[in-house]
C-alpha cells in the first residue's frame, strides 16, 4: 500500500515542481520587458523552490514509511534523486540563464561564483540527511523487531537434537 501511495505523491510532486520550473524557464525566454521577465522569474522560481522543499519533506516521510514496512531503502534514494535533479536544474541551468538575463537587462556583471557551490553543498547535505535517515530507520526498526537468534544444536547434547 505505501509504495503505491508514494508513487502517486511522487508523480504529483514531479508534475507540480516540473510545471513551476518550466514556467520559470519560460519567463527567462520572454521577449517582453526584461524587468518584467526578471520579476516573473523571481516569483515563479521562488514558488518552485518552496514547492520542491515541501514535497521533498513529504516524500521523505512517506519514504520512511515505505522503508519501515518493506525494509528497503529505495524510496529514500528516489526522493533524494528527485530533490537533486530539480535542484540541479534550478540551480545550475536556470540560475545561469537568470544571471545572463540580468547582465543583458541591467548591464551589471551578475555572475555569482558561490551559487553552484551552494547548490553542490545542498545536494551533498541532502545525501547526508538521506544516509542518516536510513541509518535511523534501520536502528529503530531493529529495536522494535529484534532478529531472533538461530537455534544452536549441540551435537554432544542429546536433549538438543530433534527426534
Amino acid at each position: 500500500m505505501w509504495p503505491r501511495i508514494y508513487f502517486g505523491v511522487l508523480a504529483a510532486a514531479i508534475l507540480a515542481v516540473g510545471f513551476f520550473t518550466y514556467y520559470s524557464w519560460s519567463w527567462l525566454e520572454s521577449i517582453g520587458r526584461p524587468q518584467d521577465a526578471v520579476a516573473g522569474y523571481q516569483a515563479t522560481s521562488g514558488l518552485a523552490w518552496t514547492l520542491l522543499c515541501i514535497t521533498s519533506i513529504v516524500l521523505l516521510f512517506m519514504a520512511a514509511a515505505v522503508m519501515w514496512t518493506r525494509e528497503r531503502a529505495w524510496a529514500l534514494w528516489v526522493t533524494f534523486a528527485y530533490f537533486a535533479v530539480f535542484l540541479a536544474i534550478e540551480g545550475f541551468y536556470l540560475d545561469h540563464e537568470y544571471q545572463q538575463l540580468l547582465e543583458q537587462s541591467t548591464g551589471v556583471d551578475a555572475k555569482l561564483w558561490a551559487t553552484p557551490v551552494i547548490n553542490v553543498l545542498t545536494i551533498i547535505g541532502a545525501a547526508v540527511v538521506t544516509i542518516g535517515l536510513q541509518y535511523l530507520i534501520v536502528t529503530v526498526h531493529r529495536r522494535f523487531y529484534p532478529e531472533t537468534p538461530a537455534v544452536d544444536l549441540d551435537a554432544e547434547n542429546e536433549s538438543s537434537r530433534l527426534m
